[in-house]
C-alpha cells in the first residue's frame, strides 16, 4: 500500500506539469522485498494432482527507482527568438550555481550579469547560464541573435544584418543512461555525486556526427537539432496518466481491503473459545 501510494504521488506530479516547458514523465519501478518459494511436504504428492508442490511467498513490494521517460515531447512555435527546443535525443547542458546540471527547457532569455556592463548572458528561467563549447553564451548589448540547427549562435542588428559574428555554439549532451539521472528540482537533472561518469557512462557530449542524418558513425535512432523559437512541451499524456491513477486506485482499494479481512479474519480466530 505505501508503494502503491508512492506511485500515485509520482503520477499526480506528472499530471500537475502537464503544461511545463520540457518537463519529462517520472516512472516508477517497484521490487519484491522477499520473494521465496515455500514447498509442500512430499506426501502431499498424489496420483493426478496437477497443482504445483510448491507456493510462493511474499512480504509485500517497495519502490526501487524513479526513471525518467526522456522521449520527444511535441514542438510548438513561439516566434521568441530566444526560446529553443531540442529535437532528439539530447539535453542542454546549464551551469546550476557551479554545478553541471542538464534540461530539455528551453525557455531561454538574455540576462545582464553583475561586472559585465558590455555582454549579455544565454540563460534559462531561473538564471542559469547555458553552456556552449567554450564556455557561456554571451551576446553583445543592443544584438539579436540567430541559432542555427547544430547550435551556431550568430549576433547582428537590424540596421546591419550582413555583419553577422559567430559568438558562440550551444553545447549539447546525450544521455547513454538516463535512467542514472537525478532531478533538482526546476527541471534541472544531474549525475549523482556518488555516480563516477569520468567514462561518458551516464552523459556524453553530442559530437558531429549525431547531427548528420546521412553520417554512417551517427549512433543515435534520430539526428538531433535545436529549433529557434520553438518550446518543446510536456511529454505527459493525460489520457495515460489518468488511465492508470485509476488502475493503480483499485489496486490500493484491493489491498486496504485484504487488511481489513486479514485482521477481521485474525479477530474471530483470538474469539474463538474451545
Amino acid at each position: 500500500m505505501s508503494a502503491l501510494q508512492q506511485k500515485l504521488d509520482i503520477m499526480a506530479d506528472n499530471m500537475a506539469n502537464l503544461n511545463t516547458t520540457g518537463y519529462k514523465r517520472k516512472q516508477a519501478n517497484f521490487e519484491d522485498i522477499i520473494n521465496n518459494l515455500k514447498e509442500q511436504p512430499e506426501r502431499f504428492q498424489k496420483e493426478g494432482r496437477l497443482s504445483p508442490l510448491g507456493y510462493s511467498q511474499s512480504w509485500g513490494a517497495r519502490l526501487s527507482q524513479v526513471r525518467y521517460d526522456l522521449s520527444q515531447g511535441a514542438l510548438k512555435e513561439s516566434g521568441v527568438s530566444t526560446d529553443m527546443a531540442i529535437e532528439g535525443d539530447a539535453l542542454f547542458q546549464v551551469d546550476a550555481n557551479g554545478q553541471v546540471a542538464y534540461t530539455r527547457d528551453g525557455s531561454l532569455q538574455l540576462t545582464p550579469k553583475a561586472g559585465d556592463a558590455a555582454n549579455l548572458y544565454l540563460t534559462d528561467t531561473s538564471g542559469n547560464s547555458i553552456q556552449g563549447v567554450n564556455g557561456p553564451i554571451t551576446v553583445p548589448k543592443g544584438k539579436m541573435i540567430k541559432v542555427a540547427t547544430d547550435g551556431t549562435v550568430t549576433a547582428y542588428t537590424a540596421d546591419a544584418p550582413e555583419q553577422a559574428a559567430v559568438v558562440g555554439r550551444i553545447k549539447l549532451v546525450v544521455a547513454t543512461k538516463p535512467q542514472f539521472l537525478q532531478q533538482i528540482g526546476n527541471n534541472l537533472f544531474i549525475v549523482p555525486q556518488d555516480m563516477d561518469n569520468a567514462q561518458n557512462q551516464i552523459v556524453r557530449d553530442a559530437v558531429p556526427a549525431d547531427y548528420n542524418a546521412d553520417d554512417p558513425n551517427r549512433t543515435l535512432a534520430e539526428p538531433i537539432a535545436i529549433r529557434q523559437g520553438w518550446l518543446e512541451q510536456s511529454n505527459v499524456n493525460l489520457a495515460d496518466e489518468m488511465t492508470e491513477t485509476l488502475m493503480v486506485q483499485r489496486a490500493y482499494q484491493l489491498s486496504a481491503r485484504a487488511v481489513s479481512s486479514s485482521d477481521t479474519m485474525m479477530n474471530l480466530a483470538n474469539n474463538l473459545r474451545g
